[in-house]
């Protein structure tokens, strides 16, 4: 089932037909839920491929050789010679994974909790803590979802939540204060998140860069089976 669930995830945010990732399939798509985005999504999942692009890009990316077999998603020469000056930057590789219920591995969550209003000052200090890119990328905003959290004597050292992706799907966020990492507070808050997005009988996906292994590890610690990767590539708009 969720297998299917999935499927149909990734069918509605690419915009594209049911029953695409069935197959083997290449496919250069306008982006859709990535709305008016400047940049170009290369999308690797099973034996398909899926590159997402502004309408602009479309016709030059249907007739470039991008190498769209396996193994690889497009290389950095293949992106210079595409974009050009044009090119801003890459992000990625990423790891996408998701969990099928049945093999979700509960790990032990002693405290861990959920956040109420009166925590607000503790999540304040481990803003603080943190770095500005840890914090944008992997801090849930507990003023807009559930949020769970770690604690060390006292001390909030992990905060968690659950991203919503569609009204059916989600993905866990996290983050860890420095002085605090290793010590399998990701791993116990991720679990309580995870946990309570099951609950709500939602898919859960998972999304990490692949280049950061600690929490490709967490992922397949709690039963998550890899699925897809992608690479962005952010653009520079033209004009500018």
């Amino acid at each position: 089932m969720s297998i299917r669930r999935a499927d149909e995830y990734w069918e509605a945010f690419f915009g594209i037909a049911p029953g695409f990732f069935q197959g083997r399939a290449a496919e250069v798509v306008v982006h859709h839920r990535l709305g008016a985005w400047s940049g170009v999504w290369f999308f690797v999942r099973r034996h398909c491929r899926i590159i997402s692009a502004p309408p602009d890009w479309i016709e030059r990316l249907r007739s470039a050789d991008l190498r769209l077999e396996p193994p690889a998603i497009v290389g950095p020469d293949s992106l210079r010679r595409l974009f050009g000056d044009r090119l801003e930057r890459t992000i990625g590789p990423s790891h996408h994974a998701v969990l099928h219920p049945e093999k979700f591995r509960r790990v032990d969550s002693a405290g861990v909790r959920r956040l109420a209003a009166a925590d607000r000052d503790a999540v304040d200090r481990l803003r603080q803590a943190c770095s500005a890119p840890d914090w944008k990328f992997g801090a849930p905003d507990p003023d807009r979802m559930i949020s769970f959290g770690a604690f060390d004597r006292g001390r909030l050292v992990a905060l968690g939540g659950l991203r919503e992706l569609d009204e059916r799907t989600g993905d866990p966020m996290i983050v860890v204060h420095p002085d605090f990492r290793g010590r399998g507070h990701a791993t116990a808050v991720v679990s309580t998140v995870v946990e309570h997005g099951l609950r709500e009988d939602r898919l859960i996906l998972y999304q990490t860069l692949s280049s950061n292994l600690p929490a490709v590890q967490l992922a397949a610690r709690l039963g998550f089976d890899a699925d897809a990767s992608h690479l962005a590539v952010r653009l520079i708009p033209a004009g500018h």
